[in-house]
């Protein structure tokens, strides 16, 4: 599946962000929006577009634990939908 534009840097930034997560955390809407949402004039505008384009992100990455709420995104650590590359020490061993 092939990402463009707000999919694609918002898809990039989840991976990233489950890569490195170690607990639950919310995102605040206003955050994400000035990532990810400069094009729009309000916020709700911008919340109702990102959580659309969540249903591609699952698409890609089901295992995805992500719930919209009032106050942002809650992100909760889940497996990762890239494999995780062996350390350099395992790869000579």
């Amino acid at each position: 599946m092939w990402f463009k534009g707000q999919e694609a840097l918002s898809h990039t930034w989840l991976t990233w962000r489950m890569y490195s997560l170690r607990r639950s955390t919310t995102v605040p809407w206003e955050a994400l929006a000035l990532q990810f949402g400069g094009q729009y004039a309000q916020l709700r505008q911008f919340k109702a577009n990102f959580v659309k384009q969540l249903a591609a992100v699952y698409a890609v990455y089901p295992d995805a634990r992500l719930e919209p709420t009032d106050a942002g995104l809650v992100l909760r650590p889940s497996p990762t939908h890239v494999a995780r590359r062996a350390r350099r020490r395992q790869l000579e061993a």
